[in-house]
């Protein structure tokens, strides 16, 4: 074939078919959909931030020699045996993550936590699931526990049906293609 022209259409990233420049590409977002008059079954996006408390930066500047803030994929490093390398750091803002989330104006219920790591989910979930037993139902996307979408809405379900959050740490499984109503927060 000899096109004059090629239309790629995906809901998925192009970054390793072929490079694109801004003139050849055409976006339509989430916000495009939400602000679209015509859809509205679509539910409504709130973004906020984590406020890094100083005293948390002070404590990674222990480990580490940085000028910035800490990455949240330095922060949340885990070992082997799915033990956080810096314990004291990952659990403080996992703490202020969920304090935060506890003051938000719209009810935080459900949410999806991305990370760079296996072990890093593992490590997260562990460490939710022991502290929060009775308030918040830790889901870790990447064991062979919740290997498919059908698993994860049941975990998030059952956890909605005794009144519990859910907060699903994965690290690539369900960041694409999966839509779950209760998600109504992304980290």
């Amino acid at each position: 074939l000899n096109p004059k022209r090629t239309i790629f259409i995906s809901g998925t990233p192009f970054k390793k078919l072929a490079t694109f420049n801004s003139e050849t590409v055409f976006l339509y977002t989430y916000v495009d959909e939400v602000n679209d008059p015509d859809a509205k079954d679509m539910p409504r996006l709130f973004q906020y931030a984590i406020r890094m408390d100083k005293g948390l930066v002070a404590t990674y500047k222990k480990y580490h020699e940085v000028v910035d803030y800490p990455t949240m994929t330095k922060a949340f490093m885990a070992d082997e045996n799915n033990n956080f390398k810096y314990p004291d750091v990952a659990r403080n803002l996992l703490d202020c993550m969920i304090n935060d989330i506890k003051k938000t104006r719209q009810p935080v219920k459900h949410l999806f936590c991305l990370m760079d790591h296996v072990n890093s989910c593992k490590a997260a979930a562990k460490y939710i699931n022991d502290k929060y037993k009775n308030k918040i139902v830790a889901i870790d996307c990447s064991s062979d526990g919740c290997s498919n979408v059908e698993d994860l809405k049941e975990c998030i379900y059952e956890a909605d049906n005794d009144g519990m959050m859910s907060i699903s740490f994965s690290c690539g499984r369900f960041i694409e293609g999966v839509s779950i109503k209760l998600w109504n927060c992304v980290v």
